[in-house]
Parts: structure tokens; C-alpha cells; sequence
């Protein structure tokens, strides 16, 4: 065999290895940070930690921070008009209702879209009048904070626990549903 091609054959192999712990070292940063390339398959988000984000409060105009949120239950509701408008305000406002009755979380709903959209939504539920200082209406430009917490889906709700973990995750519509009637009992004949 001619130098050369064992020397490039050795050059590959090393190069191959060297590539290979890069890779391996790298995907044990990722997961050290949390940090999950786009093309990565998504992992569930129950145990993960709140990230950190600041909304504004549709009516006062106040930041509202992770930091706000810790210490207390809370449920995040991500929706947008056009989910309101599809399920009817009607259906909309009981969704929220049974959100309130199926825990005593603090409950923050997150208008995905711009302050009109969420003044909307406010006025047309009328959560003021219903709900008082238990629901704040935050506004989020875009879908950031709920692609960081792997909500594919709207509406959805996340769940945190008091130190800020990720407890339940799902769709608010199908887990207010009521349970299927009882079949009807047979007569004796």
C-alpha cells in the first residue's frame, strides 16, 4: 500500500472519532442546559422548570414575571381569538369556569396575539365580573413561551406546583368534558 492512502485512512479515522466525542459532548451539554435542537424529538414537559418570561397585564399594563409565579399554584391557559371565536364564548367562559373548579390554582390566561385580541377576549367573557383578582389576562406576542413549554396544542394549560415544576399539561376543552351519560337501565321482563 502506498503512505498515502494509509495516512489518509488514518486521518479519517480520527477525524470520525474526534467527531463522534464532539457530538457526544455536546448532547450532554444540551441536556446539562436543557437545550433541545429543533429537530430534536420533543421529550414531555412534566418535571421541567418555568422558564423565564415576562408578559404585560392586559388592564394595568404590569410586567408580570416567572418570578411572580413562584411560591403558589399556578395554571397557565395559552389561547388565542381564533380559539375563542371556534369554541364560542359560551363554551370558552365554562372551560375557564371548570378550570377554576377542578383546583384552586392562580389562573394566568395568555392571549397569544396583540392587546386588541386579548381586550376581546376580555370584554366578550367578561372575566372581571366573573372571576374578580383570581384570573390575570397577560399578552403574548407570539408563541415563544408556549413552544419553551412544549404546549403543541391551543387552548392548553400548564400546571406548575409552588417551586415552579411543570405538574399537568393538556387540552382544557377535552378535560372539561362532561363524563358520558349512564347507558339506561334495562327493564325487567
Amino acid at each position: 500500500m502506498d503512505i498515502s492512502v494509509v495516512t489518509l485512512s488514518a486521518l479519517i479515522t480520527l477525524e470520525a472519532l474526534t467527531l463522534r466525542t464532539i457530538l457526544r459532548e455536546t448532547r450532554a451539554l444540551q441536556e446539562l442546559y436543557g437545550v433541545e435542537p429543533e429537530h430534536a424529538p420533543r421529550k414531555g414537559s412534566l418535571g421541567m422548570r418555568m422558564p423565564s418570561f415576562s408578559l404585560q397585564e392586559i388592564d394595568s399594563g404590569h410586567l408580570v414575571t416567572d418570578r411572580d409565579m413562584r411560591g403558589q399554584h399556578v395554571m397557565l391557559l395559552f389561547v388565542a381569538r381564533s380559539n375563542v371565536l371556534a369554541l364560542g364564548v359560551d363554551t370558552f367562559a365554562a372551560v375557564v369556569q371548570g378550570l377554576f373548579t377542578q383546583a384552586g390554582e392562580r389562573l394566568y390566561l395568555i392571549c397569544e396575539g396583540d392587546t386588541d385580541d386579548a381586550r376581546w377576549i376580555r370584554d366578550r367573557s367578561d372575566f372581571s365580573a366573573r372571576y374578580g383578582g383570581r384570573l390575570t389576562l397577560l399578552i403574548a406576542p407570539d408563541a415563544h413561551l408556549r413552544k419553551q413549554l412544549r404546549a403543541t396544542s391551543m387552548p392548553n394549560c400548564v400546571v406548575f406546583d409552588e417551586k415552579g415544576i411543570v405538574r399537568k399539561i393538556g387540552h382544557p376543552v377535552t378535560e372539561q368534558r362532561a363524563p358520558a351519560p349512564n347507558p339506561p337501565e334495562k327493564s325487567p321482563e
